[in-house]
């Protein structure tokens, strides 16, 4: 089975970030409703791993080791790079957010071609990820030094979401940098070149996935009933105009497909509707269209990567 994104998704497995697109320090990526957001490439520092592993997890809750099946990384101290998130438009942030997307440590400058899951990533409660070396198989910080770090990760500030820094706790280095949305759980990865050698380890906040959709015009404004398309039909998602409301849309699914309502623009964006849940049903008003759009329903059909728009 090949660990590209894109198989992965069509294995029915977890996709995950383009990682080679995450690490390109000015690319513009755009997601699926072609709002476009901006990557920049941070180099936090050098981190020691003299274990052969790596421990990752909450940095004040603690992490735990994880080491490649194939063999163990080389005692050294390697690049960490946090690849951010600056929001040009609206998306799952608002426009002007800066957001950490993925974290990186790389063991050597050969080209990564592919990425396997690691045996665990992060379960994140506290916003914060640490790596640090996996000398043991757990490790936490003491509440002195975890109260102290939080009061200095707060003046390290990347973006207004997105905060990082290198600390020493007695002889172990320690990187702590942003979760992403904040807490979650979030895979991490080993990336290994065409003869399954380990070159870097990294974890993804999912914030350069997208979903992958099919999309249904709907003019509007619509007389009243129900929506009949075999498209909608065939994957569960009910579409009706209520006949007491008839400046309204009902959506309904039958719990194996999300879907949404977009207007779509004449240069192919996609512009959000409000959608308000109420007794198992979306309702939305979609309003007067914007100068030529045409309004959509998508359903999701999966996740894929963002694409690279320049």
């Amino acid at each position: 089975m090949s660990d590209t994104p894109a198989a992965r998704m069509q294995d029915g497995e977890r996709a995950h970030s383009d990682f080679a697109t995450a690490f390109r320090d000015g690319a513009v990526v755009e997601d699926a409703d072609r709002a476009r957001q901006r990557l920049r490439v941070v180099r936090l520092g050098m981190l020691p791993i003299n274990s052969g592993r790596i421990a990752v997890g909450d940095a004040f809750t603690g992490v735990s080791a994880v080491s490649p099946t194939m063999e163990a990384i080389p005692p050294g101290s390697y690049p960490l790079d946090l690849s951010l998130v600056h929001y040009e438009d609206d998306g799952i942030c608002q426009k002007g957010d800066v957001r950490i997307a993925a974290a990186r440590l790389s063991f050597s400058d050969t080209p990564v071609t592919r990425w396997v899951p690691a045996d665990h990533g992060a379960g994140v409660d506290s916003g914060t990820v640490a790596f640090t070396d996996g000398d043991s198989e757990e490790w936490v910080p003491d509440e002195e030094l975890s109260e102290r770090w939080i009061r200095e990760l707060d003046a390290e500030a990347l973006g207004p979401s997105a905060n990082a820094m290198m600390r020493n706790a007695g002889s172990r280095e320690v990187a702590l940098f942003s979760s992403g949305l904040g807490d979650g759980i979030y895979d991490a990865y080993w990336g290994l070149d065409g003869r399954g050698q380990v070159h870097a380890f990294a974890i993804d906040f999912d914030l350069l996935i997208t979903p992958e959709t099919i999309d249904i015009e709907l003019p509007w404004p619509r007389g009243r009933g129900g929506v009949h398309d075999e498209t909608l039909r065939a994957h569960g998602v009910q579409v009706r105009v209520p006949w007491l409301d008839p400046k309204r849309l009902e959506l309904t699914t039958n719990g194996h497909h999300h879907a949404f309502v977009r207007w779509r623009t004449a240069d192919g964006r996609f512009l959000r509707v409000e959608m308000e849940r109420k007794k198992g049903a979306y309702r939305i008003t979609p309003g007067e269209p914007p100068d030529g759009a045409l309004l959509y329903v998508r359903i999701v059909i999966g996740d894929r990567p963002m694409t690279v728009c320049r």
